[in-house]
């Protein structure tokens, strides 16, 4: 598996990643096309074999990173695709000088917070009707005291 930075040839790819991964929370193509041209603190990065399977899209704000999302296709899920993207992306914000990481997860993807956990990340709060669709979420944050390397 390669982890690599996504390209705008990548972008059609993606956006059918978001709709499979997202169902009621997608990204539209446009808003996937900002985040590669006019997003300065955006950072993307693919998981491929033979063609892109994962995606994490994360920001860098100085001392702080926001997670914004992680993408794995159904069939490659919990098999550690997520875990080698999650850790490239703190290896790059760790090599940033990024102190503290934040991201909301949905409070019933409980594969998604254990892989979280496993990195250091502690739930610190519950948004109530943060999504769309009424769900919950978790707000998560790293401080810096753990990062599996």
């Amino acid at each position: 598996m390669i982890v690599r930075y996504a390209t705008y040839e990548d972008l059609n790819t993606i956006v059918a990643l978001e709709k499979l991964s997202f169902p009621f929370t997608t990204w539209n193509k446009t808003q996937w096309e900002y985040e590669f041209k006019e997003n300065p603190c955006a950072h993307i990065l693919v998981l491929e074999e033979s063609k892109v399977f994962a995606y994490i899209d994360f920001w860098l704000l100085y001392e702080q990173a926001e997670i914004c999302k992680i993408a794995v296709v159904e069939p490659l899920r919990r098999k550690g695709a997520g875990s080698i993207l999650l850790k490239e992306a703190m290896k790059i914000m760790l090599e940033n000088g990024v102190e503290r990481i934040n991201l909301e997860v949905r409070t019933n993807n409980y594969a998604a917070i254990e892989l979280y956990k496993k990195f250091g990340f502690e739930i610190v709060q519950t948004k109530e009707k943060y999504y769309e669709d009424g769900q919950d979420a978790y707000q998560m944050i790293w401080k810096g005291e753990t990062c599996p390397r």
